[in-house]
């Protein structure tokens, strides 16, 4: 009976000693939790936020506000694109709707409009990193154009998920008159180390997002599985952590982008993809007598860069990028719909910079793009 006693109170100390442990663990990971957020707010509350100080923004007060409120937004999983940001409400960015879409704002009446639709797609730059609602791509054109424009275009997003959610919008019954896709340096993303498979269905870091959505638990957290894998989690996050901020950059890895992106049939079998994602986007819009425009956007090497010195561009991703282009350049090259928008910016030497890095515009560069949409598609209508 005794030794029945011993065992229980030790179980028991065992018990409340497993329990006190899980409790300091939740404790130090909510603490440091809120200490990374107030740090993120505190670092975002300064004059400057990211390249809201750089010449570009002279005059623009919101500038570091937008920079702000985007970094305040979360994503979530949404089949088929993969990911897709959630609803917003800032005073610079405005994300809303059934589709969650960037808010285009021309500030024009419906009664100005005309009775058609533009749907835009593509990565970060057409959805408006860096510049607020009013200043998008989308939102300048329907001032210019006086078309109802939307923007479904979506951070990091390749010429795949513009596909992908065209079809989706297509499904659901939208039809719309003007369909425009801007894709090109996302492209580059499929030479990576996490892009190597699929490439004809891949997403950019496609491979590590499925790894991670493998960890996540479908059952209850009030479970017993759940209790002992507290602390499981806890270290292996705090490995983690310790090795993100060791982290040296890895050779194996710049040498795997390299030779990916160097390879010649890697460029060919990337650039097929692009031309095969427009052509069916072509096709499936002029099935229903819309009208289809893809276009190869912009980036910082083909343009003045030499008045960007602030950009950081490596050699590899110059010699990258300008494979990829001459590419997907040759293929497209009898294509009607296709507008080679490279070197778009080459002839405005304004004092004041378009590019705020390697391929994202300030708002002055978007005003630009508008400008030249409307300007070859009205050419193309002719």
């Amino acid at each position: 009976m005794k030794l029945v006693k011993i065992i229980s109170i030790n179980l028991l100390l065992i018990f409340l000693i497993y329990n006190l442990i899980i409790f300091l663990m939740i404790g130090v990971s909510e603490v440091y939790r809120v200490y990374q957020d107030k740090k993120v707010e505190k670092n975002l509350d300064t004059s400057c936020v990211r390249y809201s100080c750089y010449q570009n923004y002279d005059n623009i007060p919101w500038a570091a506000l937008h920079y702000r409120e985007y970094s305040q937004i979360k994503f979530h999983y949404e089949t088929p694109v993969v990911w897709r940001a959630n609803k917003f409400k800032g005073k610079t960015i405005n994300i809303d709707g059934e589709h969650n879409t960037r808010l285009t704002l021309s500030n024009l009446d419906n009664s100005d409009l005309l009775n058609q639709n533009a749907f835009f797609f593509g990565g970060s730059v057409m959805w408006g990193f860096g510049s607020n609602d009013e200043n998008t791509i989308p939102s300048n054109f329907e001032r210019l154009s006086k078309i109802k424009s939307y923007n479904f275009a979506e951070s990091a997003w390749n010429s795949n998920q513009s596909l992908f959610y065209l079809i989706k919008l297509l499904k659901e019954g939208y039809k719309p008159e003007l369909v425009v896709f801007y894709n090109g340096v996302n492209e580059l993303a499929k030479c990576e180390k996490g892009a190597r498979k699929n490439l004809k269905s891949n997403v950019i870091q496609e491979d590590i997002l499925r790894e991670k959505f493998t960890t996540i638990r479908a059952d209850s957290k009030l479970n017993f599985k759940y209790y002992i894998s507290i602390p499981i989690e806890f270290f292996s996050n705090l490995k983690n952590k310790i090795n993100r901020s060791n982290r040296v950059v890895d050779v194996l890895d710049t040498v795997n982008i390299e030779t990916e992106c160097s390879d010649k049939n890697r460029v060919r079998q990337i650039a097929e993809n692009i031309e095969q994602n427009w052509e069916i986007a072509n096709s499936l819009v002029d099935s229903y007598g819309g009208k289809f425009y893809a276009i190869l956007e912009p980036h910082i090497i083909f343009n003045n860069y030499e008045l960007y010195n602030f950009v950081d561009l490596k050699k590899e991703e110059t010699r990258n990028i300008k494979n990829i282009y001459q590419e997907i350049e040759n293929k497209m090259e009898n294509k009607e719909y296709f507008i080679n928008f490279k070197n778009i910016f080459l002839n405005y030497k304004d004092n004041i910079p378009i590019f705020v890095d390697t391929h994202h515009t300030s708002p002055n560069g978007n005003l630009i793009v508008a400008s030249e949409i409307l300007t070859n598609i009205e050419k193309f209508n002719d």
